[in-house]
């Protein structure tokens, strides 16, 4: 584990696989960290993560309505 407890949580919230806090202490305990709880427990901290958990659970929730750019063969082969 290279990561800091606050750099891990702040990956798991990015994920989009955590809907809030207690999803993420899960994951972090669940990747063998110690002493999550009292180094998440601050309010700005929790209700930073909270927030980024729900935007980015919105983002991946929404459908992708634009088509993906062609890829190299793809673009060749016209």
């Amino acid at each position: 584990m290279e990561q800091s407890v606050i750099e891990r949580a702040f990956d798991v919230a990015r994920s989009g696989k955590a809907a809030g806090v207690k999803d993420v202490e899960k994951q972090l305990l669940n990747d063998g960290y110690l002493d999550v709880r009292a180094q998440l427990s601050g309010p700005m901290l929790r209700k930073t993560l909270n927030e980024l958990c729900r935007a980015t659970t919105v983002l991946r929730s929404q459908p992708n309505r634009s088509a993906p750019p062609p890829s190299a063969g793809e673009s060749a082969a016209r």
